[in-house]
């Protein structure tokens, strides 16, 4: 759902461009421009059913306005008519073939149909020969090759999206979910490269805060992997970028993941202390949960324990633990 919405916010942002231009005056010919532009106010606002009609008005009154199919197009694919959709789409091709809305249009709804992922590559390659700076079309072609079955069949393309996910980094650093498909890319099997996947999760995170699915990923491949050294090592940077303003689940994250890489390096003496730094992080209640013996103790020593207050119940507790720590660098 997430990367549906960002699909039709991509074209309704490419068209806005496309219209800004100049030229874009002559391909409304003589269509009445506010007829176009109240078309595409009622389509922005949802007003789907009022749009249509105001756009079919549109074309009808002049069959060689580009933009007028464009919207129409725009109308339709949101409404759920393919087969309009790409009418549409196709005549605004037609008509402007150097137009690089028009052949996206064409990309998104071969992406909605099965089997169509080879027609939306070559509307989309046209559509980077006619805007080639543009990192949003590159990201929906780097989507073309997302999630789809690797067979024989395939021979000649590439196995994923990655190099057009990199260049549409190249072209637009703050993307909001390029570098989460560059991640997945890296993530792939059969031969992952953790590093770069877990580079490019906390980096989509650190340009769209609200990508939490990121930060979800980011985790997964450092708990798959065990690579905690390359998780912590990102997070680190990550705190030193933001400082005050880093957030809470970064700073947990932060100390979770520096005890399970000291954990599995065996370095006992600076897993204590980064285990006791990430209770102390932990809200009361939650401190209680690791401080509680109800769970571990036996009967005599808990008895004496749930007794005691203080300094003496802080002694115990750390009597309790001390005895069945097999490392002497503790204490």
């Amino acid at each position: 759902m997430y990367v549906r919405l960002l699909l039709t916010i991509v074209l309704i942002t490419l068209s806005l461009e496309g219209l800004s231009q100049a030229q874009s005056a002559q391909r409304v010919s003589n269509v009445r421009p506010d007829t176009i532009e109240q078309g595409k106010a009622l389509y922005q606002n949802g007003q789907f059913d009022k749009a249509l009609a105001l756009l079919q008005e549109a074309v009808s009154t002049n069959r060689k306005s580009a933009p007028a199919h464009y919207w129409l197009g725009m109308t339709w694919y949101t409404l759920g008519d393919n087969d309009e959709a790409l009418k549409a789409f196709r005549r605004t091709v037609q008509l402007d073939k150097n137009w690089a809305p028009g052949h996206v249009g064409m990309g998104m709804v071969y992406m909605s149909l099965p089997n169509r992922r080879l027609d939306a590559r070559k509307a989309l390659r046209n559509a980077i020969k006619a805007d080639p700076v543009n990192g949003d079309i590159q990201y929906l072609m780097g989507m073309t090759y997302m999630d789809q079955v690797r067979t024989s069949r395939l021979i000649g393309s590439d196995k994923d999206g990655r190099k057009y996910f990199v260049k549409t980094v190249e072209l637009n650093p703050s993307h909001p979910d390029a570098y989460y498909q560059l991640g997945r890319c890296y993530d792939s099997p059969p031969e992952p490269e953790h590093e770069k996947a877990i580079s490019s999760f906390i980096q989509q995170y650190r340009v769209n805060p609200d990508h939490s699915e990121a930060l979800l990923r980011f985790a997964n491949v450092n708990h798959r992997s065990e690579r905690y050294d390359l998780g912590a090592e990102e997070l680190r940077r990550f705190l030193l970028e933001f400082g005050e303003n880093t957030p809470n689940r970064i700073r947990t994250m932060l100390a979770q993941f520096e005890v399970l890489a000291l954990g599995t390096e065996q370095q006992y003496g600076r897993l204590h202390e980064a285990l006791e730094s990430y209770i102390s992080q932990l809200d009361s209640d939650e401190q209680a949960v690791y401080r509680d013996l109800s769970h571990v103790a036996p009967p005599d020593e808990l008895k004496a324990w749930e007794a005691a207050s203080g300094q003496k119940r802080e002694r115990l507790w750390r009597s309790f633990w001390n005895e069945r720590d097999s490392n002497p660098a503790t204490i």
